[in-house]
């Protein structure tokens, strides 16, 4: 991972804006918005532990391309406790699917 060309440029400060669709938009993204349409959900739940490393930090950041597709992404952390739903409660990093940014 350390020598991701990806990561290190994210490292270096670069991001994805969100607005420019076309710089970020890949293959796998298709198969999530094409997904619906065959009755699946596709969900993904990234359990994190505290302090979060770079690693997922990066991981994170780029979270908002999946949901973009239509991907339901939730991020718990590790050892907080869940609401009555099983759902894990607000944290530090959220229950989010993109829409709050991480914390620095």
């Amino acid at each position: 991972m350390r020598d991701d060309p990806e990561f290190i440029r994210w490292q270096d400060g670069y991001r994805y804006d969100p607005a420019d669709r076309s710089s970020w938009w890949r293959s796998w993204l298709d198969v999530v918005v094409e997904t619906p349409g065959r009755g699946v959900v596709m969900r993904r739940l990234r359990v994190v532990s505290e302090p979060l490393s770079d690693h997922v930090r990066y991981e994170y950041d780029g979270t908002f391309t999946n949901v973009a597709a239509g991907e339901d992404v939730r991020w718990p952390c590790r050892g907080r406790p869940s609401n009555s739903r099983g759902r894990s409660a607000r944290t530090s990093l959220g229950v989010v699917k993109r829409s709050e940014a991480l914390p620095a």
